[in-house]
């Protein structure tokens, strides 16, 4: 007796959706092939391929859902209008959990997708699992491309996230307004030309997360979750970057909030703002390159800002006398009176001491001071300051 395909991969505990009916052609609708293999659970592989889908995929517990990523790789192309998020980790009954849930290496193409449900991938009540080299691109204006709801002890690993230039896009929405967010990890993301990369918010329920080595381009991070749970406890650490911020890179309007090892190149008006008045405390800036400016509205004593500002300006200190001495200044955003200055010129200095302090917010003074015991005059140069906060 002949023996389907379809059983034969069950026996060796893979189910190739391709034995379901899904053709991965980008013409046919793979919809219910692909829904009947999630249906069954236990571990699914989607060969390269594109697979239109014209509804919702909801994913069950006990699933392993990994794509082949060989050439272009596995697309699913959402093409419908109706309601419904494209790639749906949900259990909608009251009290239950999806849990043991992994999904790896698919790409999700929303650029077809004119959906009205406000997120590509929707993730809510899941206990326990990973999303892990999930891609989604072009999403839709005004829509989220991740949203994380109530989870617990969730990894999303190396996920990326493209918008559309020009039109306003959520990369990934971390919210605890259906329950809270626990345990959850966020290693090593790459988002880039969403108007907010990350927008954290909720309501009283608690937010625990760690955003992990994350690479952001032409979009901010803002955290804006409920004042009133003081368990929410957000950490952005280490190797973390920001390249052409929009207008601030990361925007802290909560408190228990800690930023560690952030670069920013070009960060808009202010790297860093924590600003929320007295809703802003125990947060803490620490360590990184800030190309502009740190700026805590609130001035609380309890937020902490360390890092490095910087500036330059051609100056020509002139002609000077044997104890005499010439003063300029130069602007460095982000610099605080107290913090370490330092100051250094192009040109040699021909034993003429030069001497930076932070006279005042945002500006170092140098200090040309002549104790040869004769005249000297220094050319014109480059004159660069650096302050670590």
């Amino acid at each position: 007796m002949a023996v389907s395909s379809k059983y034969i991969s069950a026996l060796i505990n893979h189910l190739n959706v391709r034995d379901f009916g899904a053709v991965g052609n980008g013409i046919a609708d793979d919809t219910a092939a692909l829904q009947a293999v999630l249906n069954l659970g236990g571990h699914i592989v989607m060969p390269d391929g594109l697979y239109k889908t014209t509804a919702p995929l909801l994913f069950k517990s006990n699933t392993r859902f990994v794509g082949e990523a060989r050439g272009a790789g596995a697309r699913i192309i959402p093409t419908y209008s109706g309601a419904g998020y494209p790639l749906t980790i949900d259990e909608p009954s009251a009290g239950a959990w999806i849990y043991d849930l992994e999904i790896e290496k698919i790409h999700v193409d929303a650029s077809f997708w004119t959906g009205t449900a406000t997120h590509v991938v929707n993730i809510d009540n899941f206990f326990t699992g990973s999303v892990k080299h999930v891609t989604v691109d072009s999403c839709p204006a005004a829509k989220r491309c991740f949203r994380v709801g109530k989870t617990n002890d969730i990894t999303l690993y190396e996920i990326k996230v493209f918008g559309n230039a020009g039109t306003p896009v959520v990369g990934i929405e971390i919210t605890s307004v259906n329950g809270p967010v626990n345990g959850l990890r966020l290693i090593a993301p790459d988002v880039e030309v969403c108007d907010t990369g990350i927008l954290f918010t909720g309501t009283t329920n608690r937010i625990t997360c760690d955003v992990i080595t994350s690479y952001f381009e032409e979009c901010d991070i803002y955290i804006d979750w409920d004042s009133a749970n003081v368990e929410s406890r957000l950490a952005i650490l280490g190797g973390n970057m920001i390249q052409r911020a929009l207008s601030t890179g990361v925007k802290i309007r909560q408190s228990n909030c800690s930023v560690i090892g952030l670069a920013t190149n070009s960060a808009g008006t202010y790297s860093v703002d924590i600003d929320g008045a007295a809703t802003s405390r125990n947060c803490h800036v620490i360590g990184g390159n800030l190309r502009a400016a740190v700026r805590d509205t609130a001035r609380l004593l309890s937020t902490n800002t360390t890092g490095n500002a910087a500036g330059s300006k051609t100056f020509d200190p002139g002609s000077l006398a044997d104890g005499v001495q010439q003063l300029t200044d130069v602007t460095a955003p982000g610099a605080a009176v107290g913090s370490f200055a330092q100051a250094s010129f192009t040109n040699d200095l021909l034993g003429i001491d030069l001497h930076a302090h932070v006279s005042a917010a945002d500006t170092v003074r140098c200090v040309f001071q002549n104790e040869t015991g004769g005249t000297l005059d220094l050319a014109s140069g480059t004159l660069a300051v650096r302050v670590t906060r």
